[in-house]
């Protein structure tokens, strides 16, 4: 006899003796105490195969567990009416479920194939019939973005489908905070309510809101909301010179009011000597004597200025600034001429050719609104008088540039370009042949404004396409309860290529606080990837810590979080379908039993045909039965010789 037990999300429903056990939780008892006798004809003649089912089917071995996937009552039915490796079907099946089958082949036509095979199937209703209709809640949006001290909309949607007026109530919370509760009074078959919740983050970050709605009858209901409080994208600049100039100084003027830029800065100021504008990690990380030349000072930086005599130092490690572009998505301005570049630094710029020399006389530039800049973060660029080439200021001139390269400032009248842009590999490369742009910062009162408005473009604009060097997949999401999900992360190495060789450790705090660890296994398909699969058993907000080892030694960290939901279209209508298990039964000629119906009085037919072992026990030869009749006899003798009777 084959038990098929459903599996799926709907069988959390807790409608079993008005609320006080779910669908699963009776089903997983109901299994436990299978073999002590609640069914005498599977305790003492059957031998049993035990299954769960949802989308697909899978032998129990011995504990009762939710699976992946919606509910196919019909496969699971057909693949064990011919199972592999069967020379023949089933004696009898007992199906457990609520009836509610949404993918696979129709019901009925598995009753129909087991009805010519002569295969009864005894149907258990796993479930409770309600009064026409139901009262549902949860999140209209699922994924909430805010900012941090002001106040955001959290929209909750409500439906209810019963035919009387029904109250809710609700309660939002953020991890065990209590936000708000309130009551909700819904008239008959309301479709789309929606109510407001009025929250302010107090903090940046990413985390959960947990939503409960408890109708006046029937099961609680609970969702999961994510929520990003995201600050503003801050990005890491470098500016190298093989001089000094006055240009580093306007430059730190023009992003020191930005919430976005962050400038740091290595000037070579003479043979032996160079000047750092760095942070206390970085000051440990650069030479004292040369340009930095460890892919591990520049991971940290999205986009470098520098200068050709800078770059041209950095012959040996030509390769690094590549990579840094290329792989990681970094940004590269250089500023004047290109000689003594390394090749594999001019292979990335924009233009042909550069032509260079001192400008004759004073040139106003027109500037182009893409791709760098636009009407509205441009504007007063674009206002007269705009951006000059001052008189007997040195520049380099772009008579030619690449195909895939924009000119972005040009003199007017003049032949070629003065600053050209272009996309290279996963980053951005420029190259600006104006040295003296601190020029435009002394000539008017709004010399000030065009300046900053120039670098804090050019600058964002560079460093916007930065690739982390540590992805982490499925951040900020929300998934299914018990549906298999893919922890997994990206990692780069210190040269921003794939780390197929980093030690990944995993640490996984679930919403009751049960902490969990592995090391992740590397992927075959996709390199530098680390991962594994995790089926989450419980709703609420995840997180997650994530340790990566390299072999060079150099480690990071990272955290992420998401949050796991029990509704999905799976949980979304759970109604209790009896009326096909009651079809189902009666077209195989088996038998329906409802959930509490399931004693000793059961009855489950079998095939006709099924082989049967048949046992004979004489009486002649029982030690028992020949007792049972020596008793009546020894008591009639030792009275007879009581009373003085032969």
């Amino acid at each position: 006899i084959v038990v098929l037990a459903d599996a799926s999300g709907s069988m959390e429903t807790r409608d079993i003796d008005d609320g006080a056990l779910s669908r699963a939780e009776w089903v997983e008892n109901w299994l436990d105490t299978l073999r002590e006798g609640p069914v005498p004809l599977l305790r003492e003649t059957a031998r049993l195969d035990i299954r769960l089912f949802a989308s697909e089917t899978v032998s129990w071995n011995g504990k009762y567990r939710l699976l992946p996937g919606r509910t196919a009552i019909g496969d699971a039915l057909a693949g064990q009416l011919t199972p592999s490796g069967a020379d023949q079907p089933p004696g009898a099946v007992v199906l457990l479920s609520d009836g509610h089958s949404n993918q696979g082949n129709p019901v009925m036509d598995a009753a129909r194939r087991y009805r010519q095979a002569g295969v009864p199937v005894t149907s258990i209703g796993v479930g409770a019939l309600r009064d026409g209709g139901e009262t549902r809640g949860a999140f209209a949006n699922t994924s909430l973005r805010g900012r941090q001290g002001e106040e955001m909309e959290v929209p909750v949607r409500l439906d209810n489908t019963r035919g009387r007026e029904t109250t809710v109530r609700l309660e939002l919370r953020d991890g065990a905070d209590l936000l708000e509760r309130r009551e909700v009074t819904l008239p008959a078959r309301a479709e789309d309510h929606r109510e407001i919740f009025s929250v302010t983050p107090p903090r940046a970050g990413g985390f959960a809101y947990r939503l409960s709605v408890q109708p006046e009858s029937g099961p609680e209901q609970t969702d999961v909301a994510t929520v990003r409080v995201d600050e503003p994208d801050v990005f890491n600049l470098l500016y190298l010179a093989g001089r000094p100039s006055p240009e580093l100084r306007f430059l730190q003027q023009a992003v020191e009011g930005s919430d976005q830029l962050r400038l740091q800065a290595v000037v070579r100021t003479g043979p032996d000597s160079f000047f750092h504008l760095l942070t206390e990690e970085k000051e440990r990380q650069a030479p004292r004597n040369r340009f930095p030349d460890d892919p591990r000072f520049y991971g940290d930086f999205d986009a470098i200025v520098a200068d050709g005599d800078a770059l041209a130092e950095l012959v040996e490690t030509g390769g690094l600034i590549t990579d840094f572009v290329a792989s990681r998505g970094g940004g590269l301005l250089l500023r004047g001429e290109a000689n003594g570049v390394p090749e594999e630094i001019a292979a990335l710029l924009p233009v042909v050719e550069a032509e260079t020399g001192m400008a004759l006389r004073r040139q106003q530039l027109t500037i182009a609104a893409a791709p760098v800049f636009s009407q509205v973060t441009g504007g007063v660029l674009f206002d007269r008088p705009g951006l000059f080439l001052d008189e007997e200021s040195p520049a380099a001139r772009f008579p030619e540039w690449k195909r895939g390269a924009r000119p972005v400032l040009q003199a007017e009248g003049g032949n070629g370009a003065l600053m050209a842009v272009q996309a290279y590999g996963a980053g951005r490369v420029g190259h600006l042949g104006i040295t003296e742009t601190w020029r435009w910062r002394l000539d008017s009162s709004n010399g000030v404004e065009r300046h900053r408005v120039f670098w804090n473009n050019t600058l964002a604009w560079l460093a916007s396409n930065r690739k982390p060097r540590v992805a982490i997949g499925g951040h900020g999401g929300r998934f299914v309860l018990a549906e298999e999900l893919d922890l997994h992360l990206d990692v780069t190495g210190s040269d921003f290529r794939p780390a197929r060789d980093a030690t990944v450790t995993a640490s996984l705090k679930t919403p009751s606080g049960e902490t969990r660890q592995w090391t992740l296994a590397p992927s075959h398909r996709i390199p530098g990837r680390h991962g594994r699969e995790f089926v989450p058993e419980e709703t609420g907000e995840y997180r997650v810590s994530y340790e990566i080892a390299f072999p060079d030694g150099e480690t990071l960290e990272r955290e992420s979080f998401f949050v796991v939901s029990a509704l999905s279209e799976e949980r979304e209508n759970t109604e209790y379908r009896e009326d096909v298990l009651r079809d189902l039964a009666r077209v195989t000629e088996g038998r329906f039993y409802a959930y509490h119906q399931t004693g000793r009085g059961m009855d489950i037919p079998l095939a006709e045909g099924v082989p049967l072992l048949e046992e004979q026990h004489r009486l002649a030869g029982n030690f028992w039965f020949l007792l049972l009749l020596a008793v009546p006899l020894f008591l009639e003798w030792w009275f007879r010789r009581n009373l003085g009777l032969k």
